[in-house]
């Protein structure tokens, strides 16, 4: 009996430390909230606005350069729709389980004439913006921005990059 009674004290005491435990435990992190969204011409691809990259313009090239975004805008557009869904088709062609090829060389010319589209749309909106900047502004915007590496660091004046190190 006294056996009985220390079991169903141990037994007590263990139930009410879990039970304290469950109570105390903090609850799981929530996820951190997303970015808000690029403004995009589609499905996926941001619109390239360059009053950004030209701080130093005055009203009327303000005005201009939008203007001008929104002809590309209304431009490229359709065109980006028409791609979107060129590449769900050629993917679709790609993963059938019996080989046309040359339905998918067809898609891929499809493709690859829309991209033309957008090459052109985009050298007439840079016609337009440089018709009207200055040659310094001019040269500012032919500037391309460095390819962003989210792994890399961000290197400060002076600071070398690190070095590279062969794997082991």
């Amino acid at each position: 009996m006294r056996i009985l009674t220390k079991l169903g004290a141990v037994a007590a005491a263990v139930l009410l430390t879990v039970f304290a435990q469950a109570q105390t435990q903090t609850p799981p992190p929530t996820a951190p909230l997303r970015p808000a969204p690029r403004p995009t011409n589609g499905p996926a691809r941001p619109i390239q606005r360059f009053d950004r990259t030209l701080q130093d313009l005055t009203e009327d090239q303000r005005n201009k350069v939008q203007e001008a975004n929104k002809t590309y805008s209304a431009a490229g557009m359709p065109i980006y729709s028409r791609l979107t869904a060129t590449r769900r088709e050629l993917d679709a062609l790609i993963n059938q389980d019996k080989l046309d090829e040359t339905a998918i060389r067809a898609k891929a010319k499809e493709i690859g004439d829309l991209e033309g589209d957008l090459a052109i749309a985009r050298a007439q909106r840079f016609a337009k913006l440089r018709s009207f900047l200055t040659p310094d502004q001019a040269q500012r915007l032919n500037q391309t921005p460095p390819v962003a590496r989210s792994f890399q660091p961000a290197l400060h004046d002076g600071q070398a990059p690190p070095s590279v190190s062969p794997a082991k």
